[in-house]
């Protein structure tokens, strides 16, 4: 169609090509253009068929430095073009000259025109050589970055944090090319961008996987947190065969043994110092402090232990009753940071004398971490901190808890063959838990009657 225009136009005005020398494309001066969209490529192009070159094209010496979508189109279609010889003491000036050319258009976006600006602020803190005062441009009495900044009609911090910008797009092109670097600068925040730029080439691929599929994300910063969270679980990978180990025995006995640095997560439900029993009727104060002084020890002994076996990214869950939740934290906060108390909502209630109190329908789960450490990342997305699960209706142990809620657990903190402990086994749920979602693990009972079940299992 463009042809046949462009022939009617040729047939009303005959002219001769202008073009006297041979015109040298420089790539490092051409990726500091900006494109034009498809659109407006396609209006330049039909005006330039319809009236022809009007705009000439700039040239330092045979280099093109303004017009190479004119020069791209009057050479395809055979369009009459002059051009305009601009002279520059040094390649430097030139680069800076282009910069603050594409600051004068109209069209560009609020990124590119802090990319041009963050360009021309970093060539004012380059040694000057002298040559400034020869430049071509509106700028060329500027002296200063302050200065500049006030030309531009910025802030100083302005340009500050546009140089950071363009340092950022400019690692990001090195890495992806232009086109992918462009895409994503369009498609996220300044500080995303600062963000992309962090991530290895890889990663900088996937950020661009997921910018153009049709998942929806808020934000470029969730998306970076994602691929930093993928990244994360990848990394914790480790090929190695599946291990199930189970003892009857004190955890203390086991625990020392083990290597220091090796537990990926403790699950584990500790004796809670009274018997569900006393749930139905009035506990007897003095068996209480009885178990009591027998269980406090034996948690601090077991905390200590952990301390030196889990590593040092691990995640602890220790389950515990209203009852003694208040001293099992006063134990396990001393050797751990606390990061959440979890409710276990088990949709339907213990039996109690419903007569004299309300009925028991939730357990505490203590989720806790190595001191000072906040490393390993939960695998869900948005884990809060009440969870329903359905109470086991006819336990083999008084506290059994449901091998969904154990998995729960172990899938949110761990990855496959990763190892899990738990130091109080019970009938050894956790231990069905664990191989159904391919952990390693070690579990340990005192009590045979439950080691025994926990065998058959």
């Amino acid at each position: 169609m463009y042809d046949k225009e462009l022939e009617d136009f040729l047939n009303d005005e005959p002219v001769k090509k202008v073009e006297k020398k041979e015109i040298i494309i420089d790539n490092d001066f051409k990726k500091l253009l900006w494109d034009l969209t498809s659109d407006e490529y396609e209006n330049l192009k039909q005006s330039l068929i319809k009236d022809g070159c009007r705009d000439a094209l700039i040239l330092w010496g045979n280099t093109l430095i303004d017009g190479h979508n004119r020069y791209e189109i009057c050479k395809a279609y055979d369009i009459e073009f002059r051009t305009i010889e601009k002279h520059f003491n040094s390649r430097k000036d030139v680069l800076y000259w282009i910069d603050e050319n594409q600051l004068s258009r109209r069209n560009l976006l609020d990124w590119q025109q802090s990319i041009s600006r963050g360009r021309l602020s970093k060539k004012y803190k380059l040694p000057n050589d002298g040559s400034r005062g020869n430049q071509v441009g509106k700028s060329q009495n500027v002296t200063s970055q302050t200065s500049l900044a006030k030309e531009l009609g910025v802030s100083k911090m302005t340009l500050n944090r546009d140089e950071k910008f363009v340092d950022a797009y400019d690692k990001i092109v090195n890495e992806v090319g232009k086109d992918k670097a462009v895409e994503i600068v369009a498609k996220t925040s300044k500080q995303d961008v600062l963000k992309i730029a962090q991530l290895d080439k890889d990663d900088k691929e996937k950020v661009i996987e997921k910018l153009n599929s049709r998942t929806k994300y808020k934000s470029g910063t969730s998306i970076v947190k994602e691929v930093n969270k993928e990244k994360h679980f990848e990394e914790r990978k480790v090929e190695r065969p599946l291990n199930i180990k189970i003892y009857n025995d004190d955890c203390r006995n086991i625990l020392k043994d083990l290597p220091d640095n090796s537990i990926d997560c403790i699950l584990t439900d500790p004796p809670y110092a009274i018997d569900f029993v006393s749930s139905w009727k009035a506990y007897n104060k003095e068996d209480f402090e009885d178990s009591k002084n027998e269980i406090l020890p034996l948690l601090k002994d077991v905390c200590i232990l952990l301390q030196q076996k889990c590593k040092k990214d691990a995640h602890l869950y220790f389950f515990s009753s209203w009852m003694s939740y208040s001293l099992f934290e006063n134990i396990i906060s001393e050797y751990f940071d606390i990061s959440n108390v979890i409710i276990w909502e088990k949709n339907n209630t213990s039996l109690v004398d419903f007569d004299k109190r309300y009925g028991f329908s939730y357990e505490q789960i203590i989720f806790c971490k190595q001191k000072g450490n906040n490393e390993r990342m939960l695998r869900n997305k948005s884990s809060r901190d009440v969870v329903h699960f359905d109470r086991i209706a006819n336990p083999d142990h008084t506290c059994e808890k449901p091998v969904k809620l154990l998995e729960y657990f172990i899938d949110n903190s761990t990855v496959e063959n990763e190892l899990v402990v738990d130091c109080f086994a019970g009938t050894f749920n956790s231990m069905v838990a664990a191989r159904n979602l391919k952990r390693s693990y070690i579990g340990i009972e005192l009590k045979n009657e439950f080691y025994k079940k926990g065998e058959i299992k």
